[in-house]
């Protein structure tokens, strides 16, 4: 029977480093951001027309349009990443939790072994 409580140690163990490490990997996931969309400069704001074959786009209505899309899809990847950080924060100290109960339930179970 005294073996049963090492190897249960041993599991508690392994159990509370698991919960652990996961909590600092979705920690560390939680500070990632994706990149926004950067508009090239020359493209945003030209100061000389560019000929396209041979139309110039200067101050052109596609040139806006391209700029207000690039505007909404960085308003998306804003949202993105601030939604995915604060999910992987809630799995971050959900990890963190469950390695604590773990690290509890291991105290207990050597609290529980006998003394020689």
């Amino acid at each position: 029977m005294e073996a049963m409580g090492y190897i249960l140690c041993i599991i508690w163990l392994i159990l509370t480093v698991f919960f652990l490490l996961l909590g600092v990997y979705f920690w560390l996931r939680s500070r990632q951001r994706i990149q926004q969309l950067n508009l090239d400069k020359r493209l945003a704001q030209p100061t000389v027309p560019e000929v396209v074959g041979r139309i110039p786009v200067f101050d052109s209505p596609i040139i806006k349009m391209l700029g207000e899309f690039v505007d909404e899809f960085n308003k998306y990847i804003d949202d993105y990443n601030r939604l995915s950080s604060k999910t992987n924060i809630f799995a971050a100290c959900s990890f963190f939790l469950a390695g604590l109960t773990s690290l509890v339930a291991l105290v207990l179970e050597i609290m529980r072994l006998p003394t020689n």
